[in-house]
């Protein structure tokens, strides 16, 4: 096999891998002291660290005064950031706890799959015609 002469393939002729399943990635740095390190990482452990990554999820909410609007959330969530415009007091209420929420502040509000929410908002002054909520939350996806 020494004598065998290995002919190169141009990157952009490789066929498109579909089902990454036991394939790697090779790769290799230069250290400090100017030696080099290589090694492989398998396709497979980065498929189960994606499956583990927590997905953003962005929601906006438009209130009118006198409205409670719900919404039903399908997937496992934490709600970690809430902000607001023209509220001057929400709550959440998530399958019938109900949550004070701490105006642009960091927060821990898990909501189960399979939810509704519903919020509950207080404008700032009685001439508010209309409140903005928006929601940071993650999702891990199992």
């Amino acid at each position: 096999m020494a004598n065998e002469k290995i002919n190169p393939v141009r990157l952009s002729e490789l066929p498109e891998i579909n089902m990454p399943e036991g394939f790697w990635v090779f790769g290799s740095k230069e250290d400090t002291d100017g030696s080099f390190q290589s090694g492989r990482y398998s396709l497979d452990n980065l498929l189960e660290y994606a499956k583990r990554l927590p997905l953003e999820r962005r929601l906006s909410f438009t209130i009118g005064s006198s409205e409670s609007p719900q919404m039903y959330i399908d997937e496992s969530m934490t709600i970690y950031q809430i902000g607001v415009k023209d509220v001057y007091k929400l709550s959440i209420d998530v399958e019938g706890t109900s949550y004070d929420i701490a105006l642009d502040s960091a927060l821990s509000v898990d909501v189960p799959a399979k939810s509704v929410i519903t919020l509950n908002a207080t404008p700032v002054s009685t001439d508010t015609q209309k409140m903005f909520v928006f929601i940071y939350a993650k999702a891990i996806i199992a």
